[in-house]
């Protein structure tokens, strides 16, 4: 049995917010928990750049019109 299937989910609210149930191995082979925060900011990247592609893709059709 592994670590992760002998953590039992937080009951307070407080400990929710430090619960993870995700982590990401550094180079070293730290266990990096996911945060909500990096979620958040990832997401945010995902949609800057999904913008900045779509305004691209637009000045390149007008481009071509």
């Amino acid at each position: 049995m592994n670590v992760m299937h002998k953590r039992t989910a937080p009951t307070t609210e407080a400990a929710m917010e430090n619960y993870f149930q995700g982590a990401i191995i550094d180079d070293q082979g730290r266990e990096i928990p996911i945060t909500r925060e990096m979620i958040k900011e990832a997401c945010e990247e995902l949609e800057s750049s999904r913008q900045h592609n779509a305004l691209d893709h637009s000045q390149r059709r007008k481009h071509l019109s």
